[in-house]
C-alpha cells in the first residue's frame, strides 16, 4: 500500500513528507543520500547522455540540471563536472539558436553559472574536509575540462558579439585552478 501513497501523492507533497522523514528520523539522511547516488548512477546519467534530443532545447538542459543538482546534494559534486560540460556547450548553442526566445536561454544560462558556482565551492569543501589545499590530479583534471569549456564558450560568445552568460563560473573555476582570468 505504501506504493500507492508514493503513485499518488503530487510531487509537491512528496517532497514536504521526505522533508519531515529526514527531520524527524536524522539517520536515515546517509541511506537517502546514498540511495540518490545509486540511482543516479544507475539511471540517471546513463538517460542523461543517451536521452539527449539532435537539437538541444531549454527543456532538456533544465531537466539535466537538475540532475546535476541532485549529484551536489547527494555527494557527486566533482562527478557531475562532464556533465556541466556538456550543458555549458549546450547553453551556448542554444544562445546562438535563431529559433529560440533569449530571454528564456539568458535565464536558464544565469541559472547554469550559478550551479558551476556551487559545483565549485562543494570541490572546495572537499579540499578543506580533506585538509589539503591542492586538488588531486583526477579533480584538476575534471575542473581544467569545465574551465576549457568555459573558455571556448567565451570565445564563441565574444565572436558573435553575445553577452557572455558564464562570468561567475568562469572566475570560480579560475580562483580554485589558480590561474589568471582569461
Amino acid at each position: 500500500m505504501t506504493d500507492t501513497i508514493i503513485t499518488n501523492l503530487p510531487t509537491e507533497n512528496l517532497r514536504a513528507i521526505t522533508r519531515s522523514l529526514l527531520a524527524a528520523h536524522p539517520e536515515i539522511t546517509a541511506t537517502f543520500e546514498a540511495e540518490t547516488r545509486n540511482y543516479i548512477q544507475d539511471v540517471a546519467l546513463p538517460a542523461a547522455r543517451t536521452q539527449r534530443p539532435a537539437s538541444t532545447d531549454v527543456a532538456w538542459l533544465k531537466k539535466t540540471q537538475a540532475t546535476i543538482r541532485c549529484m551536489l546534494g547527494c555527494g557527486l559534486s566533482s562527478q557531475s563536472i562532464p556533465l556541466m560540460e556538456e550543458v555549458v556547450t549546450e547553453g551556448v548553442r542554444l544562445l546562438l539558436d535563431p529559433d529560440t526566445t533569449k530571454e528564456d536561454t539568458l535565464d536558464s544560462l544565469a541559472s547554469i553559472d550559478g550551479d558551476i558556482v556551487q559545483i565549485m565551492t562543494a570541490v572546495e569543501k572537499t579540499l578543506l574536509a580533506a585538509s589539503r589545499t591542492v586538488l588531486l590530479d583526477e579533480e584538476r583534471k575534471l575542473v581544467t575540462g569545465l574551465h576549457r569549456c568555459l573558455v571556448d564558450s567565451r570565445t564563441v560568445t565574444d565572436e558573435k558579439a553575445l553577452e557572455y552568460p558564464y562570468g561567475r563560473a568562469l572566475f570560480s573555476t579560475s580562483m580554485l585552478l589558480g590561474v589568471p582570468l582569461p
